[in-house]
């Protein structure tokens, strides 16, 4: 699940931004179906890999734009912290599929390491919309 998933659905639409949350998912779909254009004919599967993810750092960052003040999120103070957890996930990922050899099965287990290697990263430097956010659900009961 992305960080716009997370944002729009357990924040936005609770805090009844529903319409800023819209906003944001139909850029984040218009760059998406525009770089699909753009890249897949001549990349492939990579393109739309890269057009996908492309569409969900936009709608992430959108919505991290529109409710930085109401969560009072710094953006890119701790940016060091986003890069050394990205860089080490990707190391791990492609360390796991060097020891692991077959396709799909490789690729799972680069996809869990991944995943999981980021959360550990992210519970443990605590970035300020984790740790907002932890607030705010802890918070509700």
């Amino acid at each position: 699940m992305g960080w716009g998933s997370i944002i729009g659905q357990q924040y936005m639409v609770a805090a009844n931004q529903v319409a800023k949350s819209i906003v944001s998912l139909i850029v984040g779909i218009l760059v998406s179906i525009a770089l699909s254009f753009l890249l897949i004919p001549s990349y492939g599967a990579l393109g739309a890999a890269i057009s996908s993810v492309a569409g969900e750092a936009v709608i992430a960052i959108a919505q991290i734009i529109m409710i930085r003040k109401s969560l009072q999120i710094h953006l890119f103070k701790e940016t060091a912290g986003y890069v050394i957890a990205a860089l080490v996930m990707v190391v791990a990922g492609f360390g796991m599929g060097m020891l692991i050899k077959g396709t799909f099965y490789s690729m799972c287990v680069q996809i869990a390491t991944a995943v999981v290697v980021y959360a550990i990263f992210m519970i443990l430097i605590k970035p300020a919309p984790v740790r907002v956010l932890m607030d705010k659900f802890k918070n509700r009961n």
